[in-house]
């Protein structure tokens, strides 16, 4: 097994190493495709400027050959525009026979017009319609063999056809050079070459459409397209686009080849760098590990310590000429070692509240067992004693207390198990919210009037303190009823004997709106608060010990308050009372709210 000191020069070498050598590999993984994205933009931009140059040349050509062509078809004499003609490079502009393809007359200055027009010529002038547009011919040859473009205008049984030999693309091709065998390819709107360095396939105006990037052209598309090429065996990337209006294709091309060299001499430079650069690191690390070997000793002992349950194990911090990675490192661990001892403690805690929640728990099920058994004795026995007879015939006075006791006992377990079903289906997400039209007053009312057999018990008064023109508000009646009801029902059951409670809503300066229900009973302790609002939790002391209840009333209340989008407190304080709140937020008040009460009735 090897030593920490050699284990750290190890560790600090693979260190220096992985970031030395993602440092080199990264910049040649994107090196490559940086080149690619360089390339496409030039090579794109270069293209569109010189599909511009065409477009303007094609346009002028045109421009100036329906002017000479227009005048040639009415008889009159053509103004001398030889310079024009000869700068956009036409060769000759001829009047001639459409069926014969004889020369009737042509431009003077230019290049002699041949008495008889090229096959391809007459062929194309044969398909044209009288009286139509001027067409642009694709390339072909004249009857000298050489490459032309004609531009060709009918008129009944006579044309004028203008020519020019393909010098013009040639040199537009031939002036962008890059690289060692970067070139420009310039084709007809049939896909043959006008411009392409093969000198040989611009006099043979060799067909190019069989190639997916020429089918491209043909279709009007531009982009970058990486291919094949049988010229320069080799891939070949080229940007590609089509001049407007004359249907040229135009490819800026360079081999793949070039754009790998340049990426090797980079590769070269940076794996120098990279030797340096690991052996400074394979020095820094044999440094550091002398350096480090005392200070990862002791932290190496504190963990050991903390292994075997020590939680005050602290290490002292380096001098102040120890590097501060040392500082940070022993800083660190005394954190994790507070952090450790917290937890522990933590967890110390969370098996108390375990065990509370769990005794909790079982004091529910004694609760619950308690409240079902008591009436379900009841109702047996009433049963039992009906089912004898002796309480006398069916009707008599005994036989209605009994069966009145049998429904009070009824009740209450269905109370019971009402509350443990609503709080399961709140639990579960499953409790729907209805939105209707609430009168808080009426709620109030309600609820004072259903608690009222139980403050009579207790003689304790009931009191509603809701203005009839406070808003309405939206939300679920049986729900927002339920928890009123709860909370008056709460505050009789656990408020003193002949106190007073009193049911009141005002409105916030939020736009909400609050109800309170307040005793004069005994009161909470701050301490209970909280707890008194979770599930299966009651307030135990002298003064509601012979009380009965689950515990379910608050928690099903907090949870139907939330799901409104409210919130729900209890303020109190021992001997002085409490206030159970429900606050309702702006979005469920109902402004102008009369005229929709009276409309509701």
């Amino acid at each position: 097994m090897l030593s920490l000191r050699s284990s750290l020069i190890v560790i600090f070498v693979l260190l220096g190493v992985a970031p030395l050598g993602l440092f080199w590999l990264w910049p040649q993984s994107s090196a490559l495709q940086k080149e690619f994205d360089d390339v496409k933009d030039r090579h794109l931009v270069i293209a569109r400027n010189l599909a511009h140059g065409l477009q303007r040349f094609h346009r002028d050509a045109t421009s100036t050959f329906d002017f000479a062509a227009d005048t040639l078809l009415a008889g009159a004499a053509l103004p001398d525009t030889r310079s024009v003609l000869a700068n956009l490079r036409f060769r000759s502009i001829c009047q001639v026979e459409v069926a014969t393809g004889r020369l009737l007359r042509g431009v003077r200055g230019l290049g002699q017009c041949q008495e008889q027009l090229a096959a391809a010529t007459q062929e194309m002038l044969g398909t044209m319609k009288e009286g139509g547009r001027t067409v642009l011919s694709p390339v072909h040859a004249d009857a000298n063999g050489e490459p032309v473009i004609a531009w060709m205008r009918r008129s009944g049984k006579v044309a004028v056809v203008g020519t020019i030999d393909t010098r013009y693309f040639v040199e537009s091709g031939r002036s962008i050079a890059f690289g060692r065998n970067g070139h420009t390819t310039i084709v007809d709107q049939t896909g043959r070459v006008l411009a392409h360095p093969i000198t040989e396939w611009e006099s043979e105006m060799h067909d190019l459409s069989q190639l997916e990037v020429v089918r491209e052209l043909l279709d009007g598309r531009a982009g970058i397209k990486t291919y094949y090429s049988h010229t320069f065996k080799d891939e070949v990337i080229a940007a590609y686009v089509t001049v407007e209006g004359a249907g040229w294709g135009i490819m800026i091309s360079q081999p793949l080849a070039e754009l790998k060299d340049a990426i090797n001499r980079f590769q070269r430079s940076a794996l120098s760098i990279f030797a340096m650069c690991l052996l400074l690191a394979a020095l820094v690390a044999c440094r550091a590990a002398f350096t480090l070997l005392d200070p990862v000793a002791r932290v190496i002992d504190g963990a050991s310590a903390m292994a075997r349950g020590s939680t005050d194990v602290r290490l002292p911090l380096p001098g102040r000429l120890a590097p501060r990675e040392l500082t940070d490192l022993t800083s660190t661990f005394n954190a994790l070692a507070e952090n450790v001892a917290s937890a522990r403690r933590g967890e110390a805690r969370a098996r108390e509240a375990a065990e509370r929640a769990n005794q909790s728990k079982t004091d529910f099920l004694r609760t619950v067992t308690h409240e079902l058994r008591n009436p379900l004795n009841a109702i047996v026995g009433f049963s039992d004693l009906l089912a004898t007879g002796k309480l006398g015939p069916p009707g008599s006075a005994a036989s209605q207390a009994c069966l009145e006791d049998i429904r009070t006992g009824a009740r209450m377990m269905m109370s019971l198990t009402n509350d443990l079903l609503d709080l399961a289906r709140i639990e579960a997400n499953q409790y729907p919210i209805d939105d209707e039209l609430l009168d808080l007053a009426e709620i109030g009312g309600r609820a004072a009037r259903f608690s009222q057999p139980m403050a009579k018990t207790r003689g304790a008064e009931v009191v509603v303190e809701i203005d009839r023109d406070l808003p309405a508000v939206r939300g679920d009646e049986r729900a927002l009823f339920q928890c009123v009801l709860n909370l008056v029902s709460n505050a009789v059951k656990y408020g003193r004997d002949g106190g007073r409670v009193v049911v009141s809503a005002d409105l916030l300066q939020t736009g909400g709106v609050r109800i309170s229900v307040t005793d004069d009973g005994p009161g909470i302790a701050a301490e209970d608060i909280d707890r008194v609002q979770q599930p299966f939790e009651r307030v135990s002391n002298r003064a509601n010990r012979d009380v009965t209840g689950t515990g379910l009333g608050l928690p099903i209340v907090r949870k139907l308050v939330e799901l409104h989008g409210g919130r729900f407190a209890l303020q109190s304080q021992l001997g002085a009372g409490t206030t159970a709140i429900i606050e309702l937020p702006a979005s469920r008040v109902v402004s102008e709210t009369a005229s929709i009460l009276d409309a509701a009735e």
